[in-house]
């Protein structure tokens, strides 16, 4: 009766536990037909429930994955800036975990780095200010951007958690070489 018990334990563990994972990628395919509808708040809604499956089962890098697309889906809807994107990522570092930091830190410095490109024009004209800079970035000189970036970059590098997360985890989210 007890070896049983253990057994039915075991079994229905195994099954929640490959239930999670196949849940996810159910709703996984609801995204993508959501984005290929154009409805990214429906997208953004399904990807809060995979950031919260997927953070609960210790799967950081597929919720780093998740957070960011919802954060891009939701800056769709607020209207394409990206400003609002990197404020949204920003704020939601200090809730990640530190397993997933250095992705987040990654990323994070990746949109500054295509925010500084896409107004490249704007800080090439600024001059440096003697008043503190503040928290908005979009106010920032181009020595102030540039140092946010390397210590967004720096930050994820430091404790060489990157090493350990296969690319393809994402492959979605990054550029193919050609």
């Amino acid at each position: 009766m007890r070896l049983l018990g253990i057994f039915l334990t075991l079994a229905f563990g195994l099954v929640f536990a490959q239930a999670q994972p196949a849940d996810r990628e159910a709703l996984w395919r609801e995204v993508a037909d959501a984005e290929k509808k154009g409805l990214p708040k429906t997208a953004a809604a399904k990807l809060q429930l995979i950031y919260d499956s997927a953070l609960h089962d210790g799967q950081h890098a597929e919720a780093v994955k998740a957070l960011t697309k919802r954060i891009t889906h939701q800056g769709a809807v607020q209207g394409n800036r990206p400003e609002e994107k990197i404020t949204r990522l920003q704020n939601e570092l200090d809730k990640t975990p530190t397993e997933a930091k250095p992705l987040v830190q990654t990323i994070l410095g990746h949109w500054y780095w295509q925010y500084f490109r896409a107004n490249r024009y704007r800080f090439l004209q600024r001059t440096a200010t003697a008043q503190p800079l503040g928290e908005d970035f979009t106010t920032w000189d181009l020595p102030r951007l540039y140092r946010e970036i390397d210590l967004h970059f720096t930050n994820a590098l430091a404790d060489g958690r990157l090493k350990t997360i296969p690319t393809t985890d994402f492959a979605d989210l990054l550029t193919k070489p050609t």
